[in-house]
């Protein structure tokens, strides 16, 4: 199938509000971003000056923050946005992460990491509310963030 045909029908999908044909995708590629910042977490806290664990960070984020918004899945999708911005900072030294910043990111990403298997067991995200209300305590505003 080319791109044209795959875009075209993507288009009336989501003009039809239909994205069920798309929930396993979604699905799998959620986990794959979930398991991306897991591993890149690590890869930072084990060396903090690494990089590519940053942009990596921010790649899987940003993603998943897109696609989750395009499914529906609201606090998914600002979560992931926290995520986003938080990444985005560190990448282009306007923060420096602290101990406690990093500790909200890990349980961020976890919790993320629950709310996308809710949604491949009952295609309802966790209400991750409160773990936003958190984290935009523990995370500084920055330019980024705006």
């Amino acid at each position: 199938m080319s791109i044209v045909i795959v875009s075209d029908l993507f288009a009336r999908l989501v003009m039809n509000n239909d994205l069920t044909q798309f929930s396993d995708l979604y699905i799998q590629t959620a986990q794959d971003y979930i398991a991306l910042m897991k591993k890149n977490i690590d890869l930072f806290l084990e060396n903090s000056t690494k990089t590519s664990a940053v942009e990596q960070l921010f790649i899987a984020s940003h993603s998943l923050k897109s696609q989750s918004a395009v499914m529906g899945y609201t606090t998914t999708s600002e979560a992931s946005k926290l995520l986003e911005h938080l990444f985005r900072a560190v990448k282009e030294n306007q923060l420096t992460l602290t101990k406690e910043m990093i500790a909200q990111a890990v349980l961020l990403i976890k919790k993320l990491e629950e709310s996308i298997k809710m949604i491949a067991q009952t295609k309802k995200e966790l209400d991750l509310t409160t773990d936003i209300k958190e984290s935009r305590t523990m995370f500084p505003k920055t330019d980024a963030s705006l």
